[in-house]
């Protein structure tokens, strides 16, 4: 909350705080009501309400924060926000720090971890541009938004232990990249990295290569993993 002509600064955290990339980038979906610099100050511009949303410059996460600037302190009203700015779910890990959401099997469909969570009302699952929804599978690399209408609030990468290259599914393929990434031909980043982590210990090993394999050969089952 803001008096009109007041400024204020706001900062956001990258997670991990090691992430090579820690610049983000700051925009008001109404900067007639509040402005932003890219340093993250705000200045009040007139009575009503905006979102304040810092997009990191690698990657695209973004996250805000509704501003409500009124005329005077007398007009000041403390009110409960109507939309969430985090979420929980019944069955799968939601991180808050690292905007990931994990625990997720391959075959598991947008509609089954859409009903998981708990504030579902206001949380939309998308692909690269569209929206996906139903009995599409999920795969690596789609993201969860938390909306109020058209504005992100926040989103969440998906991560589906093993799935490599973000079909929603095990197979040679993953193997293969999880193969590359042991000999050092190919670098796996972000959601991918995490993916290929199948046995949770935090790195990228031969157990997580031969766990692959053994679940593609139907000798064992990849456990879905929290990261």
């Amino acid at each position: 909350q803001m008096i009109a002509a007041d400024s204020d600064l706001l900062t956001a955290s990258v997670f991990p705080a090691d992430a090579s990339y820690q610049k983000v980038i700051w925009s008001s979906h109404n900067p007639d009501i509040v402005s932003v610099t890219e340093n993250g100050e705000l200045t009040a511009i007139s009575p009503g309400s905006a979102y304040i949303t810092a997009t990191t410059e690698s990657g695209g996460k973004q996250a805000s924060s509704l501003i409500t600037v009124y005329a005077s302190a007398d007009e000041v009203v403390d009110t409960e926000p109507t939309v969430p700015s985090s979420i929980t779910s019944s069955t799968a890990f939601i991180n808050a720090n690292s905007l990931i959401v994990s625990k997720l099997t391959a075959g598991m469909t947008a509609a089954e971890l859409l009903t998981s969570i708990n504030e579902k009302d206001h949380v939309r699952i998308y692909g690269d541009t569209a929206e996906i929804s139903g009995d599409v599978p999920l795969g690596t690399g789609l993201s969860l938004k938390i909306m109020d209408e058209s504005v992100v609030i926040k989103t969440y990468a998906i991560i589906v232990t093993g799935d490599t290259n973000g079909d929603g599914k095990i197979s040679v393929t993953d193997m293969i990249t999880t193969k590359a990434q042991l000999l050092g031909s190919n670098t796996l980043k972000g959601e991918a990295l995490y993916a290929a982590d199948t046995n949770g210990d935090g790195k990228v090993s031969i157990t997580d290569f031969i766990q692959i394999k053994a679940h593609i050969l139907g000798k064992e089952t990849i456990v879905a993993r929290e990261y």
